[in-house]
């Protein structure tokens, strides 16, 4: 979600760049922190509710550098139907919901920078957004992989793998 309101952001400072301060103020801002605030309360909720219920069987030991919810997932002896369910539903929303605003920005961002007639405006207005596209790129889609795939007993090294990639890969960028 916070990749979606940096869409926005560029979205407005490229095409209303005279107008920004008074589309962007104090007041859509603390919006706009409170979305994202709430996008991933809802993440973590969906593990406090449906985890805990759960009973978990013998092997307990999580191989992994941090809490994912699939992993807990593989770990339950009882149906986890209802968990799976509420896990791609709110998934669902809090992933595909900002990858599409993304997507919508992005749109809207390139049509504005068509429009730009000089090749130096357009190539300024270019690298404005263009690092933030390949970090949405690579978060957004790692992160829709990991939790919008189907979970699977047999999977643990390449979720580790992409676990690692779209919390470090990011960070580096």
């Amino acid at each position: 979600m916070v990749l979606a309101v940096m869409a926005y952001d560029r979205y407005i400072a490229i095409s209303f760049p005279l107008r920004y301060t008074s589309i962007i103020n104090k007041f859509v801002g603390v919006v706009l922190m409170i979305v994202c605030w709430l996008s991933g309360s809802m993440m973590a909720l969906r593990t406090m509710v449906f985890a805990p219920q759960l009973p978990l069987c013998a092997n307990n030991a999580i191989d992994h550098f941090f809490y994912e919810v699939t992993t807990f997932l593989k770990m339950a002896c009882g149906d986890t139907f209802i968990a799976l369910t509420m896990f791609f539903v709110v998934g669902t929303f809090v992933l595909l919901t900002p990858s599409l605003f993304i997507l919508f920005s992005y749109i809207r961002i390139i049509i504005t920078i068509m429009g730009i007639r000089s090749s130096e405006g357009r190539s300024k207005a270019f690298s404005t957004y263009a690092s933030h596209l390949i970090v949405v790129t690579m978060v957004s889609e790692t992160a829709i992989f990991m939790n919008m795939k189907p979970v699977s007993k047999n999977d643990d090294d390449q979720q580790n793998m992409v676990s690692v990639f779209y919390t470090v890969m990011p960070a580096m960028s």
